[in-house]
C-alpha cells in the first residue's frame, strides 16, 4: 500500500484512543513520509479479517512458512479501497461469504489491533528494509438465519477455530480478552419509520452516489453507530439531528430489528425505532439526500424502495389497524355491557363485529380521526378509513356549523338578493341571504334570523326546499335551502363583515337568467333559485291548466 493516507492516519488516531501507550511505534501512520528522506522505512500497509464465532473462537487459516496459523488478511493491494474493505476481501479469499460478517458492536469499524513487524529487504523485487504494518478488524458471525448467509469456511481444510487464549498474535490475544466480546451479533444501525397516524410515512430519497449504501432509494431516515452514543436511540437521534436538524421527535419506541446488506457487503443488522410525528418535511432542514415525503401505501409501489422496507411499512401499517380494530371492539363490549344487553351481545362486541358509528356507512370504516387545524369557522380534520375493498386511506376535509340560503319571495314575484364582497373569492357576488347556524341553531331558525339580519325581512310562512352538502369532495358541512313567503319589510341588523352588503329586488324569472349567465354563481344561491323556481312553477301549473280548460269550456258552450 502507498504511503499513509489521511483516511489511514483517521483510524489510528481512533484506535490510539484507545491504546494510547502505542503511540510511537505507530508514529508513522499518523504522517506522510518525508519526499527526501529515503524509502528505507516506507510503512506498508495490509489488513486482516479476525472472525469471531458465537463460541468465541477466532478463524486462523494454514500455516505459514514459520509455522504460524494467521488470522484472514495480508495483502496490500485491495487497501486502496479502504482497510475495512480490504480485510473483508481477505475473510472472502478464505471462505467466508458475503453477507455472512457483521461489525462487532464494541468496536464498529476501528481496528482492534495493529501488528508492526519490521522487514528484511528482498534483493529479488528490489525492495528494501521496511516495516509492514497490519491493521485487524474483528467481524462477527452475523445471524445466519436472518442474513440468509452461511460460512463455508467452518469446514474447509486447513482452517482453524481456536479460542481467544491460542490465538498467535499476542497483541491481538490480550486485546480480544480485554474487549468483553459475547460473540452475538447485535445492531450497530438505527433507523427510525416515522408515521402520521393516519397511514402516511416518511421516506428520504437518498443520493444516487455509487460509493453509499442503497444510492438513489427511498430509505427510511438513520444512520451507523458511533462511539459516544451511548445507546442506539442516542444514535438515531444523532443522526436526525445531523440529517434533518429541524424533525424533532418526541418518544420513540422500538419496533423490530431487520438484517440488510451494507456496504461492503456486511450483513448490518438494524434497530427499527417507530415514532408518530405531524410536522411538515419542507421545514425539517433536509442536509443529506435528496428529498423527503409523506407516502401513503398507495403510493408504495411507484417508488425506488426496497422490498424489506415496504414490507415493514405494511406490517406496521397491519399492526395499527388491528390495535385500532380490538380498541373499538373493546370500547363496543363496555358500552353493551352497560347497557345490560345479552352475554352474546357483548361477546360479538368483544370480537369486533360491533363496530362504533362511523357515520360513513356499514362497509366504510374510520380507523381514526384529529383535528389538525380549529379556527373561529371551522376545522380542518384527517381520517383514516378502511374503504369496502379492504385499501386504507386519508382523508381531509373541513368541518363547519351547518348553512343556510333562504329564497324570500314577495307577492310581485321578486326575491330578495343581497350584494357583498366576500374575502375569501376576491369579489363582489349576488347571494341569497344565508349563514352559518349558531350553536344548538335549528336550521329553520337560522334562515329566519339571517333574513332578517341581512335583508331587514321577515317571513310568515318558510318552507324547505332541500338538504344538499356543500362541497362533499373537502367539506362535511350541509346547506339548508329554504322559500319565505308572507314577507314584511323593516331594518336590517347587518354585521360589521357586512357593512359593505346592498339590497337587491330581482323577478324570479330574471334570477333564473342571471344562474345562466354567471352573474349568479354562489353554489348554494344557484340550487336554491333554480329549485324556488321549480317549486312555483309547479305549484301554479295545476291552476293554470284548469283555467285553460274553463275558458276552453266556455267558448265550447
Amino acid at each position: 500500500m502507498p504511503p499513509p493516507t489521511d483516511a489511514v492516519a483517521a483510524l489510528t488516531r481512533t484506535y490510539l484512543e484507545r491504546y494510547p501507550a502505542e503511540r510511537d511505534r505507530l508514529q508513522p501512520l499518523l504522517t506522510a513520509p518525508d519526499p527526501g528522506g529515503g524509502r528505507s522505512l516506507d510503512p506498508h500497509v495490509t489488513s486482516s479479517a479476525v472472525v469471531i464465532n458465537r463460541d468465541l473462537q477466532v478463524l486462523h487459516i494454514r500455516p505459514g512458512p514459520d509455522g504460524s496459523t494467521p488470522c484472514a488478511g495480508g495483502r496490500g493491494e485491495d487497501a486502496g479501497a479502504g482497510l475495512l474493505a480490504a480485510a473483508l476481501r481477505e475473510a472472502e479469499r478464505a471462505g467466508i461469504p458475503p453477507g455472512a460478517l457483521c461489525l462487532v458492536p464494541q468496536l464498529l469499524d476501528g481496528a482492534v489491533d495493529i501488528d508492526v513487524q519490521d522487514v528484511a529487504p528482498n534483493p529479488g523485487t528490489g525492495e528494501g528494509v521496511h516495516r509492514h504494518y497490519d491493521v485487524r478488524f474483528a467481524f462477527y458471525l452475523a445471524d445466519t438465519a436472518a442474513s440468509g448467509a452461511a460460512p463455508r469456511a467452518q469446514d474447509a481444510d486447513g482452517f482453524q477455530w481456536r479460542p481467544f487464549d491460542e490465538v498467535d498474535s499476542p497483541s491481538l490475544r490480550a486485546k480480544l480478552r480485554a474487549a468483553g466480546l459475547d460473540g452475538k451479533p447485535e445492531p450497530v444501525n438505527a433507523s427510525v419509520l416515522i408515521h402520521d397516524g393516519f397511514g402516511r410515512y416518511l421516506l428520504h430519497l437518498r443520493d444516487d452516489f455509487d460509493h453509499i449504501w442503497a444510492p438513489g432509494e427511498f430509505s427510511l431516515l438513520g444512520g451507523g453507530a458511533e462511539a459516544g452514543d451511548g445507546s442506539l436511540e442516542g444514535t438515531l437521534r444523532r443522526e436526525l439531528a445531523e440529517e434533518v436538524p429541524g424533525l424533532r421527535l418526541g418518544q420513540v419506541e422500538p419496533l423490530t430489528v431487520e438484517w440488510t446488506t451494507g456496504a461492503n457487503d456486511l450483513a448490518v443488522p438494524i434497530q427499527i425505532f417507530a415514532a408518530q410525528w405531524r410536522g411538515d418535511p419542507r421545514e425539517a432542514d433536509l442536509r443529506e439526500g435528496v428529498l423527503l415525503h409523506w407516502f401513503g401505501l398507495e403510493d408504495l409501489h411507484r417508488l425506488r424502495l426496497r422490498a424489506s422496507t415496504g414490507q415493514l411499512i405494511r406490517d406496521h401499517h397491519a399492526a395499527v389497524l388491528r390495535r385500532v380494530q380490538q380498541d373499538a371492539g373493546q370500547r363496543a363490549a363496555v358500552v353493551l355491557d352497560g347497557r345490560g344487553r345479552a352475554a352474546q351481545e357483548s361477546a360479538a362486541g368483544r370480537s369486533g363485529a360491533a363496530r362504533p358509528d362511523t357515520g360513513v356507512g356499514d362497509s366504510w370504516t374510520t380507523l381514526s380521526s384529529s383535528v389538525e387545524f380549529a379556527g373561529a369557522r371551522l376545522a380542518v380534520r384527517r381520517d383514516s378509513v378502511r374503504r369496502p375493498d379492504g385499501s386504507v386511506g386519508t382523508y381531509e376535509y373541513t368541518q363547519s356549523r351547518d348553512g343556510v340560503r333562504v329564497v324570500a319571495l314577495d307577492d310581485r314575484g321578486r326575491i330578495a338578493l343581497v350584494e357583498e364582497y366576500v374575502y375569501a373569492c376576491g369579489r363582489r357576488l349576488l347571494l341569497c341571504p344565508g349563514g352559518g347556524c349558531e350553536a344548538d341553531e335549528e336550521p329553520r331558525d337560522a334562515a329566519l334570523r339571517e333574513l332578517a339580519e341581512e335583508a331587514g325581512v321577515r317571513a310568515a310562512e318558510v318552507e324547505l326546499l332541500t338538504r344538499m352538502w356543500r362541497m362533499p369532495a373537502g367539506a362535511r358541512t350541509l346547506e339548508h335551502l329554504y322559500l319565505a313567503r308572507g314577507l314584511s319589510v323593516g331594518a336590517h341588523h347587518r354585521e360589521a363583515s357586512e357593512a359593505d352588503m346592498t339590497l337587491r329586488w330581482v323577478a324570479l324569472e330574471e334570477a333564473v337568467q342571471m344562474c345562466g349567465d354567471g352573474r349568479i354563481t354562489e353554489a348554494g344561491t344557484l340550487a336554491a333559485v333554480l329549485l324556488a323556481a321549480q317549486r312555483t312553477t309547479a305549484r301554479s301549473a295545476p291552476a293554470a291548466t284548469g283555467a285553460g280548460m274553463t275558458r276552453r269550456g266556455r267558448q265550447g258552450t
